[in-house]
C-alpha cells in the first residue's frame, strides 16, 4: 500500500538526501527516465522520481503475485503466470507514463516562476 503519509515521507526523503548514488542512477535508467524528460530538473526532484520508481518496481512484483491468487467465483485462476505478469507490466508502464507527465508540469511550473 502506498499511502499519503508513505508519499510525503519519500519527498521529505528526497529533499533531504538528493545526491544520487549508484542505485538511483541504474533505477532511472531501467525506467527510461534519461535526460530528456530530467534535464533543467532540481536534483531533489530527480532523486524523488528514483525513489518513487522504487516502489513502483516493487509494485511490480507486489501485484504479480496477488494477480496470481485471483479466482473466479468457481475457484478457478483469473490468471496464468504470463498473464499475471503482463497485467502487472502494464500498471508499471502506467506509473511511468504519469511520472513523466507530472514532471513535465512541474518543468512548466518551475520555468513560470522561476523564471
Amino acid at each position: 500500500e502506498h499511502t499519503f503519509l508513505e508519499r510525503c515521507a519519500i519527498l521529505v526523503k528526497s529533499a533531504s538526501e538528493s545526491a544520487l548514488g549508484p542505485e538511483d542512477q541504474d533505477i532511472l535508467e531501467r525506467n527510461g527516465m534519461k535526460s530528456s524528460v530530467l534535464k533543467g530538473m532540481p536534483d531533489w526532484l530527480i532523486k524523488w522520481v528514483a525513489n518513487i520508481l522504487q516502489f513502483v518496481e516493487y509494485e511490480k512484483k507486489t501485484l504479480t503475485e496477488k494477480f496470481l491468487e485471483q479466482k473466479n467465483a468457481s475457484g478457478a485462476l483469473l490468471y496464468d503466470n504470463q498473464g499475471a505478469e503482463l497485467e502487472a507490466r502494464g500498471v508499471l508502464e502506467n506509473r511511468r507514463q504519469n511520472i513523466v507527465i507530472t514532471l513535465n508540469k512541474i518543468r512548466n511550473f518551475l520555468s513560470y516562476t522561476i523564471g
